[in-house]
């Protein structure tokens, strides 16, 4: 009697044991609601049709969407999207800034004008206008966007010895020619510039060149009379 409850007992052990080593299967209804394995995500699809708000989305997918939209920002900026450069300053104020700059009163000046250009990828105002009292004409050209004077230029308009008359009396000095120059640029010392003489069509000229503040100046002087004929100033990084 207990040989054959003991046998009873062991296999019913047996039994239980063999039930625990079998893999039990899900059904169906549990695996609702969880993608398959390899199948895409219901947010990813929604994703790329664009249905779900990016608030709703996991953060590394908010993050993906910010990288993807950032980068398209800038493709769109660097392909031209028609937007024209935003000027600060307004034609006006670029005549008067150039006015100031010669130390010229508007009254004086004459066909003054000024339009917007490129140099060097930058927006410029270029102002050009005429002093008929030293037959001068001044070329200028300003920031558009901050007002600064990038360069100006001017000289002295069909000065020649048919208009002017032949050179004649004494001729001035280096020396002269140089405190002449030198007057023109403040703080400017002997140092700074450089000048020679030299023959333009039987014209007797002092050309020469002035470098302080990392500013070039080129100029030519009327060996005779020490009348400035050309100048011309920009920075030395152009």
């Amino acid at each position: 009697m207990k040989k054959g409850l003991m046998i009873s007992m062991m296999a019913f052990g047996a039994a239980a044991m063999l039930a625990g080593c079998t893999p039990t299967i899900a059904s169906s209804a549990g695996n609702a609601g969880y993608p398959q394995q390899g199948a895409p995500s219901q947010t990813g699809s929604l994703l790329q049709s664009g249905q779900v708000p990016v608030s709703d989305m996991p953060s590394v997918e908010q993050a993906a969407v910010a990288e993807n939209q950032a980068a398209t920002n800038q493709n769109s900026g660097n392909t031209g999207s028609g937007q024209q450069p935003t000027t600060q300053i307004s034609e006006e104020q670029a005549k008067q800034i150039a006015l100031e700059h010669a130390q010229i009163k508007e009254s004086d000046a004459a066909f003054l004008w000024a339009k917007l250009d490129y140099d060097d990828g930058v927006l410029v105002y270029d102002v050009e206008f005429y002093i008929a009292e030293t037959n001068t004409e001044y070329d200028y050209e300003i920031d558009a966007a901050t007002g600064t004077v990038r360069s100006f230029d001017y000289d002295a308009e069909n000065y020649t010895p048919f208009q002017q008359g032949a050179q004649s009396g004494q001729q001035i000095t280096e020396q002269e020619a140089k405190q002449i120059a030198l007057a023109k640029v403040s703080g400017a010392t002997e140092r700074d510039i450089r000048l020679h003489l030299d023959y333009d069509d039987g014209w007797v000229l002092y050309e020469g060149k002035i470098i302080y503040q990392n500013i070039e100046y080129d100029f030519s002087i009327d060996a005779y009379s020490g009348t400035i004929l050309e100048w011309e100033a920009e920075s030395v990084f152009d």
